[in-house]
């Protein structure tokens, strides 16, 4: 009985103590072409925002090297892809190639990282989205017949 005394003494005092204050941050990224919108909720408001540069120098640092068309691993390993000739792919590009071909395979290509050439001659690639831009649409019907998929990359090892 004197534990259970203790037990609901020690539960009443607890209960009256002062509990953290939940505070709320929110954050804007801009990283692979669009915002993305971050909340935190913790009562630590300064652990908030290194959680949110933390965050920002991650998301630019893979935007940096995964970014498709401009300098960087993946620019790299797309010129390489282009040459059809086997090559070492950078260790932060290998995994991102190994999810995205399981991915692509898992929706039966719907989902296919492999159209980079497709993309540019649509104009995706340009910076100056505003100007008119007119498609080839004859090199856009020859490179449809032969669309390629993650599943003609290769992986051994690296």
């Amino acid at each position: 009985m004197k534990r259970v005394t203790w037990l609901i003494f020690l539960l009443l005092v607890w209960g009256c103590t002062e509990q953290p204050t939940t505070v709320t941050g929110q954050h804007q990224i801009l990283a692979f072409g669009t915002i993305i919108n971050v909340t935190i909720r913790h009562h630590d408001n300064d652990l908030i925002e290194r959680a949110f540069q933390r965050l920002e120098t991650d998301f630019l640092t893979m935007h940096q090297i995964w970014h498709p068309w401009e300098p960087g691993a993946l620019t790299r390993t797309n010129q390489l892809l282009q040459s059809g000739e086997r090559f070492t792919a950078s260790t932060s590009i290998l995994p991102l190639l190994l999810r995205t071909q399981a991915l692509a395979i898992q929706s039966d290509h719907f989902f296919n990282p492999a159209i980079g050439k497709l993309v540019k001659l649509w104009g995706f690639h340009r910076h100056d989205a505003d100007q008119p831009f007119d498609p080839d649409m004859a090199a856009i019907d020859k490179l449809r017949e032969n669309i390629p998929t993650m599943e003609d990359i290769e992986i051994d090892g690296i």
